[in-house]
């Protein structure tokens, strides 16, 4: 059934009122968008940005770009505020890999005030050009409430807004990735996708922990073509980013590894311990298997083991048509593998709020999944878990009075539920599009099973 058929089977009349009611908000998230993304983003501080930007132009000048040392004497070179400023020690720590410096290249040219007006531009720019094109996936037209109700939700995400406020790359590389998802369930699988290459290639060289997940989704398609150009331009960066590196020899190496231990070690940012004061801005898995296991390794590999074999089950449905076909239940379909695939890729590896940003693909799917009885009540499920994301809870529960009284290292409930809710909700999130999967697919079989008698 086509979108037109779809949106001629709606009660107009009902329909005006609830339209109003989307626009209304609409322009309301609009405002809290950039109130809360945007307008916050602050070049006088040491924010997100400022580790891969002076990197980069570490890289540039042929200098080990994991020198912390060199920090601050390039940061302020580059304009940076001199004095003392609001950051953190990792904050001054590189752990981008090499391809990232390579795409951040044009911000790294600019003065560093106006490299982060550029990045934040550019990011919020992408993003709200992606809303719309995403939202014309869903069914009905413009005058229906279900798209402006998509563009009202993607602008109040909070993660994005997170992301925009603290100037971090992840919004703009997952805002790539999404251009990659659009093309990608628009043009048949058969075919050379460019828009989806150029964009997932800049994705994953931009946050390789983001555009990476994407990844299986190309071999569940059988994309081939897409796959292989993808891969082969994102080694051909990652070549273009080691040969400056290589008059280093093993010095550069060796930065990066300290600065992993910085970051990720003795209370720093990603820290998952508990001497980490920032550690339930996480959002995967490895945050409340280490409240059970004190291992971050054995945090982390169990992690891996959880989403490996989720992704064991995700690869068990098989396309029904190619993703070009205008049936609906195919283009269900596709979202949905997305969707479910996204949130399984948060699990296993260090994510933090601001990657939440993906569940917008399962909205999405929510969204058209309303107009189907079968999976009406599974898709209002969906929107209350993703909803939850329309505010920062982890830094609500952050600046809670009870949170001192409760962050105690014996304290098993906030290290292993309160603190890591988030991370509990999005491995729900996942379990559950996964067994929205396994129904379709055992539907399908039926339908086909009394077809042929």
């Amino acid at each position: 059934m086509s979108n037109q058929e779809l949106a001629a089977l709606q009660p107009k009349s009902s329909y005006k009122s609830l339209t109003l009611l989307a626009w209304l908000a609409v322009f309301l998230a609009s405002g809290l968008f950039f109130l809360r993304g945007p307008l916050r983003a602050d070049s006088g501080y040491i924010n997100d940005f400022a580790a891969p930007y002076t990197a980069t132009r570490l890289w540039l000048q042929h200098r080990n770009p994991y020198d912390s040392t060199a920090f601050f004497p390039t940061w302020h070179a580059a304009g940076a505020p001199q004095g003392k400023v609001a950051g953190n020690l990792s904050g001054t720590h590189p752990v981008y890999p090499p391809p990232t410096l390579v795409v951040l290249i044009p911000f790294a040219l600019l003065p560093w005030p106006i490299a982060v007006k550029a990045l934040t531009l550019l990011s919020a720019a992408l993003y709200i050009a992606v809303l719309p094109l995403l939202a014309s996936l869903l069914p009905g037209t413009w005058r229906d409430p279900i798209k402006p109700a998509f563009l009202a939700f993607g602008l109040a995400l909070a993660p994005t807004q997170s992301g925009l406020h603290v100037t971090n790359v992840a919004c703009l590389a997952a805002t790539l990735l999404f251009f990659a998802i659009y093309h990608l369930l628009k043009i048949s699988a058969a075919k050379t996708n460019l828009p989806a290459i150029a964009f997932l290639t800049l994705s994953i060289c931009l946050k390789p922990t983001l555009g990476l997940i994407l990844i299986p989704y190309l071999f569940w398609t059988r994309a081939w073509r897409t796959l292989s150009a993808t891969l082969a331009f994102s080694a051909a960066i990652t070549v273009a980013s080691l040969c400056p590196l290589l008059h280093l020899g093993s010095v550069w190496l060796s930065s990066l590894r300290e600065n992993i231990a910085v970051v990720f070690t003795n209370g720093g940012a990603a820290d998952v311990s508990e001497q980490s004061l920032s550690r339930f801005d996480r959002i995967d898995m490895q945050l409340p298997l280490y409240a059970l296991l004190h291992s971050r390794t054995g945090a982390s590999i169990l992690a891996a083991l959880i989403a490996a074999t989720l992704l064991l089950f995700w690869f068990k449905p098989t396309p029904t048509t190619p993703n070009h076909s205008p049936s609906c239940a195919a283009l269900d379909q596709h979202i949905l593998q997305i969707a479910t695939l996204l949130a399984i890729g948060l699990i296993p590896f260090y994510q933090r709020f601001y990657s939440a940003m993906i569940v917008l693909l399962p909205v999405l799917w929510a969204f058209r999944a309303l107009s189907y009885p079968t999976h009406r009540a599974r898709s209002r499920w969906v929107l209350t878990l993703s909803s939850v994301f329309l505010i920062n809870t982890a830094a609500i529960f952050a600046r809670s009075p009870l949170l001192p009284s409760l962050t105690t290292r014996s304290h098993l409930l906030t290290n292993l539920a309160l603190g890591p809710h988030l991370c509990w909700l999005l491995l729900l999130l996942a379990i559950l599009q996964l067994t929205t999967q396994t129904i379709q697919t055992t539907q399908k079989s039926q339908l086909h099973s009394t077809v042929s008698s």
